[in-house]
């Protein structure tokens, strides 16, 4: 190829990739969604990640845990640029106030519910159907050696109608 080609190619490909050519996908459009999507929460026996004693305690510190989700369509915070939705926890006197879900790959999302005790419980969940199996696992804020080990679980989340209010 001569110089010119290389030159006249060179020029053709920054003429597309500028704003004339370049067409942004519209990320400030959000989909239509329903304002709350709602999962009634079936956890099955915690499992410690490693043999310990007190292998499940910080499941004890998100007691007691949500026995419904709301997952809404309302933006709580961005990270990265990225979009993290509002989930409403029942019954309300559930350790976890707040929280977040986003979208995990194509078809899954992830769910992080901080307990305001240095940690919380995060569920992923695939991202269709009316019965989902899950997991479910506690985690820290900070890592440390110091701490107990994190416990895991199933969970499966059945579709329901959202209460009132929601």
């Amino acid at each position: 190829m001569t110089r010119l080609a290389t030159l006249l190619l060179a020029m053709s490909l920054a003429a597309c990739l500028s704003e004339a050519c370049y067409s942004r996908s519209p990320s400030s459009v959000t989909p239509e969604l329903p304002s709350a999507l709602c999962y009634r929460l079936r956890f099955d026996s915690w499992i410690p990640t490693y043999r310990a004693r007190f292998g499940t305690a910080m499941v004890g510190l998100n007691a007691p845990l949500p026995d419904t989700l709301a997952l809404l369509s309302t933006v709580a915070t961005t990270s990265y640029g990225h979009p993290l939705y509002a989930v409403a926890t029942m019954p309300p006197d559930s350790a976890h106030d707040s929280g977040f879900w986003m979208p995990h790959g194509h078809d899954s999302i992830d769910v992080r519910l901080p307990s305001g005790l240095g940690g919380g419980l995060a569920i992923r969940l695939p991202g269709t159907g009316d019965h989902q199996e899950g997991q479910a696992w506690t985690y820290y804020d900070e890592s440390s050696d110091m701490l107990p080990p994190i416990a895991m679980t199933t969970v499966a989340a059945d579709s329901v109608s959202c209460p009132k209010g929601i």
